[in-house]
Parts: structure tokens; C-alpha cells; sequence
């Protein structure tokens, strides 16, 4: 059309030119376009209108914009018409109608005065997009809930009902694997009813068992279009008494691999799920494993933040408990002494001997107790050599036997092959028997006891659950019973030092104290499992060791008494009492003793003796030096001092590392009796020179 002709026109004529010249690209948009006056009435329609609005161009045109979309005359508060008038620009609202969202824009049309004539109005199915920001702030706000944390059945029915939500008539379920793996658990499946949700509670995981057990077996997605005539189905009422026809479930797979659970989509109609509906699931899935290793690991936290406590308690306990028992250790030696050297010097006067007996029966059962406090504080002298558990269990089983009621079994389940550590074997059996004395006081008539040998590795994920404890290889030694189990708040204290559940007078309280010094001192640990009314399971780790297994064998006997000599002995002991009495036994079988309270001033005596000095007697932990350091001291600068004979209330790490000692090293712990000191006295100046203790 010539220019000229075309710039005569007016604005009608224009417009008509070009809704002819475009007709074609005007009906071929996508989106529904209105042409309107100032009266916001439909000048012209494409055909877009129709498929939008299910209204033909030519019906709507002379309505209202808003009684073409709406179905009234009068404009919305938000009506975007308005709303353009009011700026001179493009104004935009996105409204819902039938389930269905668009967005609607309403751009002016000036005149060359720049007048608003006209209107575009433009309407855009935006489901899709309205749909991925539903789906964006559903998904923000269940990682927010997640982020929150909380109880993990609260976490997961929000999971579900936030899907529910955004997808009128689907019916979610979240099963749970149970720690055997065996079931799926009911989760959270707010929606359902508690009938179907009891019954498909405990479902077994495997080939066949409904769309969850088979997903869960199968490790992957399960579709089931109609559950009525589905072989899966087949024999489960309840899914059809809650009307529903079909199910897709997704399973739960963790971080690291291990099944967690289903997640269940369920509709009251027979559906095959969408590309988008399979998306959806496989997010709700991954949503839920977010959620329960979450929950999980904070369930780790805390335990782990408990058994820290514990520990840190047990620690402190041993501390206070070796202080006490090294110096009750001090007060008790001269009590045992003083009470053999007047036993052996008053004549046979049997009153006065059965006094002196009760006195040393006394202190001897005193002595015992120290020794369990120290076994509790790892402060113990230990005499560690490789050995089979088997054969130690097996040696001991006679006396552990007798020791317990006719009526109770004792079964022995022991490895086919060698469990060697590195033990004392005295002390692995003060464990046994302290945890089948245990075990006794907690069954019934005709009730057992199991005790087990096995090897076990341990990985970092158990050993990270125990502090303290590493990864590797040990030997599982467990002590089970069928007895009435413990509560969790008696569990949680039956390792401290006197705390017990048996009657005043009835137990000292420290068997199993004792039980868990011997195998922390053993770089080993115990664990217990147990509940009312179902028995309880000690189950001990000891490191398994690669070195072939000593024999089983009796201990060396003390030697004879007769204790008379005329050796010369240095004695360093900074507790006067246990000095002083050391001093009186010595020179009272005829030896000559020069005695110091502290190291410095032995150092001090070297000096004035003239003569040669055949023993060092000195205790281990002493202030300003301790017995290694000062035998070294001595034997530096007077070499023919060679002997030496450490004792001690407690062991000391600066000495003895670990706790540990080999055999024949010279050490006598305290309290002792004449027998005890007199006779490794007897022992040290017949044998070779001494070694030095290790560093």
C-alpha cells in the first residue's frame, strides 16, 4: 500500500490495515491477545482466545475484558487495565481461574499526541512455570524444616503433607527400615488412615510384598497402575477397604549407600505417573533421606556427646580413686607389718596370736578392697603377656563353675581357633569372674549364662561411636545372661565406683568398676546392652595380638622364712610411717638400713657411707625425682649400686608405661606383708643385677 494513501488514514482505518496484513501472525500467537477501547471493551480476539477461554474470538467481542475472563462487568481491585492507566506503562497480575494460572498484562496503545487510545491485553498460561515455583518454595521450605531439625516423625509427616499439598489427591507414606533390615516401619503417612498405616506397619522387605517391600528389596522404583488387579496387591485388604488404586514407591537410599525406607505415593484412581510425578517422587525420596540421616547423625551427636560425659566421669572417678587407694596403700603396710613383726616376736600365746590375726585378716580383706579401686583407675601393677582367652576361659571355667547356684547353666561358646591378646591372665579372670557373679545376681531359677569368644573387626564408624576406642582388630569376649536386664538410668552408672542395686551389706559396688579399670588398662572396652526383662550382654574388645600364646601356668611361690642377713640396704620412702616401719623390719633380721624421706637427701647419705651399699629399696613416685630417675642417678655415680627394688601404692605412666611391666622386674606393690618384701629382698641379692625399668 503507497505511503501516502496509508498516512491518511485515520487510527480505525490503521488498525484494520493491520489486523488484516497480520491476521495470520496475530492468530498464531500462542497467548490470548485483546485489542481494547477506553471502555475496556473486546475490539478484536485471536484465536488463542478459544483454546484459553473456550470461547470464540467473535463471542467475546464487545464484552468486557473482565466479563470475558471473569464472567463480570465490573474490574477486579487488582485489574491490570487500571492499573496501566494509572502508570502509562505495562501492568501485570497473575490470577488463578480453574485450577489453572496465567499471567495477564495490559500494555498501552498511544496516538501521536500521545494520547492512551487503545489497550493490548495479553494473557499467558503460566502453569509450568507457577508450578516450578511452587515446587522451589516446597522444596525451600522442607529443607528449612530439615535445617530446623526436631523430631524425625514430625520432619517427615511435614515432608509428606508439603507434597500432598502441592498436588491435590495424592496420599504420601514414608516406611522406615527396621535395624534388623529385615521390615519397613511406619514413618509418617499423615494423610492415610491409622488403620491401613497399622497394618502395613513391620512390611517385610522382599520380592512381591506390595509396591514398598518390593522397592525396598529391589533398591529401585516400584509403579503399581491399579492395585486391585496387581499380583503384589493381591492379598492386602486394607489397601482396598481405604480406597486406594494405586501406589508408586520410591526407595530411600542414604549418602553412603544403605536402604533407609520408601517413599510411597498413593491415588484412589489407577495412575501411571508423569515424567514431572516421577521427578517429584524421586526429590520427596531424596528429601526424607536428607531428613532421617539427619536425624540419625543427631541421635549419633548426642550419644556420642553422653558417652563422652561418661567417660570424662569414669576418668575423673579413676583419678580420685587411685589418690585414695595409694594412700590408704600407705596406712595399711604398716598396719600388716607391725601386726606380722608382733605375731612373730610375742610368744605362743594363742589369744594374743588370734588377735593379731583378726588384725591381719582385717587389713588383708582392706588390701583387696585398694586393689579393686585400683584396677577401676588403671593404676594397677599388671604382668602382660600374649595369651589365649580360650585357654584362660577354659582353666577358669572349674572355679567360675563352683561358684555359681546348681541351678543356673553356664555355657561356653568359645572360637575354634586361638583369640590371643596381650592380657594378664590374673586379671582377665577377676573379669569373668566379676561379670558371672553379676550376671548370677540377675537370673532366675534355671537361668544361663553365656560366655563367648570370637574375632571381630572393628571399622571407623563403631570405633567413632566409643571414645577411645580405634579401628582394627580385636577379640570380642561376651558375657550375655537371661536374667531381668537393666533400666537405662541404672545402666548409665553401673560402672562407677560403689554404686550398686543390691541391698546395704550385700556388695561393695565395685565388680563391675573393677571390671572396667582391668580392660580400659588392657587398651580394651566394654559395652552393655540391655532393657527389663530381657537380659543383658557385656561384650568386651580386647586387641587382638599377632605374638604366639604363653601357656597357662601357676605362679611362682614366695621364698622360705628365713629372712636373717647382713646386706646393707638404702631405703627412699617420703611417707614417714611406711619408712620408719620398712627401717624397724630390716634391722630387726639384721640388716643395716640407712633410710631418707626424699631423693636429694639419699643422694646426701651416698656420701657419708663408707661402705658398700648392696640394695636401693625406693618408692616409685616421689616429689622432685621419682625411683628411675634416682636409681639412675646412683648407679652413674657409684656403678657397683646395682640392685635396685621399686615399690609403690600405685603405678605411675612416668614409670611403667601403660601400667605394664615384665616378668622379674623388681617391683613390689603396696601394702605387703614381711612374707612379700622379705622374700624378693632374699630374691634381688642372690640374682643377677638389675635391669633399669623401661623409659
Amino acid at each position: 500500500m503507497p505511503a501516502d494513501r496509508y498516512n491518511s488514514m485515520d487510527l480505525e482505518q490503521k488498525l484494520a490495515v493491520i489486523a488484516s496484513e497480520w491476521r495470520e501472525t496475530f492468530d498464531a500467537i500462542e497467548d490470548s491477545v485483546w485489542l481494547l477501547d477506553m471502555d475496556r471493551r473486546i475490539i478484536r480476539a485471536n484465536r488463542a482466545s478459544q483454546r484459553i477461554f473456550g470461547k470464540l474470538p467473535q463471542d467475546i467481542v464487545g464484552l468486557h475484558c473482565c466479563q470475558a475472563v471473569y464472567g463480570k462487568a465490573l474490574p477486579r481491585i487488582d485489574c491490570p487495565f487500571e492499573g496501566m492507566l494509572a502508570t502509562g506503562k505495562r501492568a501485570t497480575v497473575q490470577t488463578s481461574l480453574d485450577n489453572n494460572w496465567y499471567e495477564v498484562s495490559v500494555d498501552p496503545i498511544f496516538n501521536e499526541q500521545g494520547t492512551i487510545v487503545r489497550a493490548a491485553y495479553i494473557v499467558k498460561n503460566i502453569n509450568t512455570l507457577k508450578k516450578a515455583e511452587d515446587c522451589e518454595q516446597t522444596r525451600a521450605g522442607i529443607l528449612l524444616r530439615i535445617a530446623g531439625g526436631g523430631p524425625l516423625p514430625q520432619l517427615l509427616s511435614f515432608i509428606a503433607l508439603s507434597i500432598e499439598n502441592g498436588n491435590p489427591g495424592m496420599l504420601c507414606s514414608i516406611l522406615l527400615t527396621s535395624d534388623d533390615g529385615q521390615r519397613l516401619l511406619h514413618g509418617a503417612a499423615p494423610s492415610l488412615p491409622d488403620c491401613y498405616n497399622m497394618a502395613a506397619d513391620r512390611t517385610k522387605i522382599g520380592e512381591g510384598v506390595g509396591s514398598c517391600g518390593t522397592a525396598a528389596f529391589r533398591r529401585e522404583r516400584v509403579v503399581v497402575e491399579d492395585i486391585d488387579s496387581h499380583p503384589f496387591w493381591k492379598d492386602f485388604a486394607p489397601a482396598r477397604e481405604a480406597g486406594l488404586r494405586s501406589c508408586w514407591s520410591e526407595p530411600i537410599i542414604s549418602s553412603s549407600g544403605a536402604l533407609l525406607g520408601t517413599f510411597a505415593i498413593y491415588l484412589r484412581t489407577p495412575a501411571t505417573p508423569t515424567e514431572d510425578e516421577i521427578n517429584l517422587i524421586q526429590q520427596a525420596s531424596a528429601f526424607a533421606a536428607i531428613a532421617i540421616e539427619r536425624s540419625k547423625g543427631e541421635a549419633e551427636r548426642v550419644e556420642l556427646e553422653q558417652l563422652l560425659g561418661q567417660s570424662q566421669k569414669m576418668e575423673a572417678i579413676g583419678h580420685l580413686s587411685g589418690g585414695i587407694a595409694h594412700d590408704f596403700n600407705n596406712l595399711l603396710t604398716p598396719i600388716l607389718i607391725y601386726a606380722d613383726m608382733l605375731k612373730r616376736s610375742l610368744p605362743d600365746d594363742e589369744k594374743f596370736r588370734s588377735q593379731l590375726d583378726g588384725i591381719i585378716r582385717a587389713s588383708g580383706k582392706a588390701r583387696d578392697l585398694t586393689q579393686q579401686l585400683l584396677s577401676f583407675s588403671r593404676k594397677q601393677v599388671m604382668k602382660m603377656q600374649a595369651v589365649d582367652l580360650n585357654d584362660v576361659i577354659g582353666s577358669f571355667h572349674t572355679m567360675l563353675r563352683r561358684t555359681l547356684h546348681a541351678n543356673i547353666t553356664l555355657n561356653l561358646q568359645l572360637a575354634t581357633l586361638p583369640v590371643v591378646v596381650c592380657a594378664d591372665s590374673s586379671k582377665i579372670e577377676q573379669v569373668l569372674l566379676n561379670l558371672v557373679l553379676n550376671a548370677q545376681d540377675a537370673v532366675a531359677v534355671n537361668g544361663m549364662i553365656t560366655i563367648e569368644t570370637g574375632e571381630t573387626l572393628i571399622d571407623d564408624e563403631f570405633a567413632r561411636r566409643y571414645p577411645g576406642m580405634n579401628p582394627g582388630r580385636y577379640v570380642l569376649l561376651a558375657c550375655s545372661d537371661n536374667g531381668c536386664g537393666m533400666s537405662a538410668e541404672i545402666m548409665s552408672r553401673i560402672f562407677e565406683p560403689f554404686f550398686s542395686t543390691k541391698e546395704v551389706g550385700h556388695g561393695t559396688g565395685l565388680g563391675l568398676a573393677n571390671v572396667y579399670g582391668i580392660i580400659k588398662q588392657h587398651n580394651g572396652h566394654v559395652t552393655v546392652a540391655s532393657s527389663i526383662g530381657d537380659g543383658t550382654v557385656f561384650k568386651i574388645y580386647l586387641p587382638l595380638s599377632e605374638d604366639k600364646p604363653h601357656r597357662i601356668g601357676a605362679e611362682r611361690e614366695q621364698g622360705g622364712l628365713d629372712y636373717s642377713g647382713s646386706a646393707v640396704i638404702l631405703l627412699v620412702e617420703d611417707n614417714e610411717m611406711v619408712r620408719v616401719m620398712t627401717s624397724d623390719l630390716l634391722e630387726g633380721f639384721g640388716y643395716t638400713v640407712y633410710s631418707a624421706e626424699h631423693p636429694e637427701r639419699a643422694l646426701e647419705l651416698l656420701q657419708q657411707i663408707t661402705g658398700k651399699v648392696d640394695l636401693l629399696i625406693t618408692d616409685v613416685v616421689m616429689p622432685g625425682m621419682n625411683g628411675q630417675q634416682l636409681f639412675q642417678r646412683i648407679s652413674s655415680g657409684h656403678p657397683e649400686i646395682d640392685k635396685v627394688l621399686y615399690i609403690s601404692g600405685y603405678t605411675n605412666n612416668v614409670i611403667l608405661t601403660a601400667g605394664e611391666f615384665d616378668d622379674g622386674m623388681p617391683f613390689l606393690q603396696k601394702p605387703f606383708t614381711v612374707d612379700a618384701l622379705m622374700g624378693r629382698i632374699n630374691e634381688l641379692l642372690e640374682a643377677e643385677p638389675a635391669r633399669s625399668l623401661p623409659q
